[in-house]
């Protein structure tokens, strides 16, 4: 039925909630760090949850109905990876835009989960919402 995925700080972990009950019915264990890393956003998109972390950086990308982890992107094979992390997620149709702290917006086929290209903002200042 109708569910909503959450990631409360600290916890380390991303809860699965009843939309109809409101009761917790699932847990998605992250394996990261609770207190340095946290998840900055979710979305759906193709049967997939995609799930950026803030320290490692990654985007962890989960099946919707097995609630299993298909897929785990690094960040670190960018030349700039010390100061690189994902901050906002935005789902169209096909496509996942990714805003980085660094003013890029990388741009990923949803279904492939293969990187597309790169949008480039004017400034070195953080991507923080897309809609």
């Amino acid at each position: 039925g109708n569910e909503v995925w959450a990631y409360i700080k600290g916890r380390g972990h991303i809860s699965i909630f009843s939309a109809d009950t409101g009761e917790e019915k699932e847990k998605i264990e992250m394996n990261i760090e609770k207190e340095d890393n946290q998840v900055t956003a979710m979305e759906k998109v193709k049967g997939m949850v995609w799930v950026v972390t803030l320290k490692d950086p990654s985007i962890f990308v989960f099946h919707l109905q097995q609630k299993i982890m298909v897929k785990k992107m690094s960040i670190l094979d960018n030349t700039d990876n010390t100061s690189t992390h994902f901050l906002s997620l935005m789902a169209s149709k096909h496509y996942i835009y990714c805003g980085e702290n660094t003013g890029k917006i990388t741009v990923w086929n949803a279904q492939t989960m293969v990187k597309c290209y790169t949008l480039k903002t004017e400034e070195n200042i953080p991507v923080m919402y897309m809609a």
